[in-house]
């Protein structure tokens, strides 16, 4: 895998307070795709580690 796939760019959109009825979701790019989770899905967040 290259470099640009390995990287993965996670932003959470923390506005203060959040509306009734509001959602938040983890956003996080992989190549060119952007994705998305409810955040009560996200159990953990792991940086990469160098392969040895």
């Amino acid at each position: 895998m290259s470099e640009e796939q390995l990287q993965v760019n996670a932003s959470l959109d923390v506005l203060g307070e959040i509306e009734d009825g509001a959602e938040q979701y983890l956003t996080f790019l992989l190549g060119d795709e952007e994705y998305g989770v409810e955040i009560l899905r996200v159990q953990e967040i792991k940086g990469w580690d160098i392969v040895t």
